[in-house]
């Protein structure tokens, strides 16, 4: 197992929508980190958030055990949504890493809205998209506002399976943290059973588009 690495990459939105859920917010990340350290395969992170530009990295495929608790600091919510030059860039960094036969790629993408500022057409990330989920070591996971996500499969060809949608609200992103936790220990066994990329990743009751959408009780249905 210690062989066997996962380069984890977190795309965070950062604008001015998010500032409601703030709190929340901090706390699931906490959440998906935690989660990221009871695993047996080694987990290596890289996060970096996107407001009105893409940021640089706030860490750099770090180990997820050397990865402390966010208080906040690191997190305060203003301006666009530059989504899809954060995507790219992303992706550019986790491109860099040489990659080993059992090594995998998870890209998770979080976000409460869609594009409105970046340089990037959405023509470009589809094409990215669509080219590492045909990679076996990449699985691209997106998980966004309920009519955000669709347009994530329809415009941006993430795999309907690999996409969640929930409510912008405290219980809404509370809800889906709890379900993203979940399904990263299930992300985790498919790895440790030797799986390089998946398709299902997020789990649960799917709605007549394919997506699953994530309430807002306690439970995550």
């Amino acid at each position: 197992m210690k062989k066997m690495r996962t380069h984890v990459g977190i795309v965070l939105d950062e604008s001015t929508s998010m500032s409601g859920v703030r709190n929340e917010t901090i706390s699931m990340l906490n959440e998906q980190i935690a989660e990221l350290q009871k695993s047996e395969i080694t987990n290596r992170v890289t996060l970096a958030k996107f407001a009105t530009t893409s940021q640089k990295p706030i860490f750099e495929d770090r180990k997820a055990t050397k990865i402390y608790p966010f208080t906040g600091k690191e997190y305060k919510p203003d301006g666009m949504t530059a989504l899809n030059d954060a995507i790219v860039e992303m992706v550019e960094r986790l491109d860099t890493i040489k990659l080993k036969k059992k090594d995998a790629v998870l890209l998770i993408v979080i976000s409460d809205g869609m594009e409105n500022q970046s340089k990037t057409s959405n023509e470009t990330v589809r094409k990215i998209i669509s080219e590492k989920q045909e990679h076996k070591q990449w699985t691209i996971v997106y998980l966004g506002q309920r009519a955000d996500a669709r347009v994530a499969v329809d415009v941006y060809n993430f795999h309907v399976g690999n996409t969640r949608s929930f409510n912008a609200t405290s219980k809404g992103l509370a809800a889906m943290s709890t379900s993203n936790a979940l399904d990263l220990a299930s992300y985790a066994s498919a790895r440790s059973a030797g799986e390089t990329s998946v398709i299902n990743f997020v789990s649960g009751q799917a709605g007549a588009d394919g997506i699953v959408e994530t309430g807002e009780d306690t439970d995550g249905n």
